[in-house]
């Protein structure tokens, strides 16, 4: 399957669109961006189904400054196998009052 521009536009703006959503603690708008079977997988677990991904996300927002801004850098398509797309982005978090970085993860997409 090749993607055409078009496409990976649509998958960037998703990925974006999350990490504006997370600055937001807009959780349901979050959640509704996944499947209702969609999933998070990470290093504070597993969660999948839309309810489990709006408690699980505005817990983890909960620990973290109020006013953090969740930063979307260098998304990019890794694979392309039959429907299924896979991409990375960095993200960072940071508290721009402070100015410092509250956290930086390698994100799978």
């Amino acid at each position: 399957m090749q993607l055409t521009a078009e496409d990976q536009l649509a998958i960037f703006k998703i990925i974006i669109q999350a990490d504006q959503l997370a600055t937001q603690r807009n959780a349901k708008a979050y959640a509704a961006l996944f499947t209702t079977d969609g999933g998070i997988t990470g290093i504070k677990g597993t969660v999948t189904g839309s309810a489990n991904l709006i408690n699980f996300t505005q817990k983890t927002w909960g620990q973290e400054p109020a006013h953090a801004q969740h930063l979307t850098v260098a998304p990019l398509i890794t694979a392309v196998v039959d429907n299924t797309v896979t991409a990375q982005s960095t993200l960072l978090i940071i508290d721009p009052l402070a100015k410092t970085v509250v956290d930086c993860q390698l994100i799978q997409h």
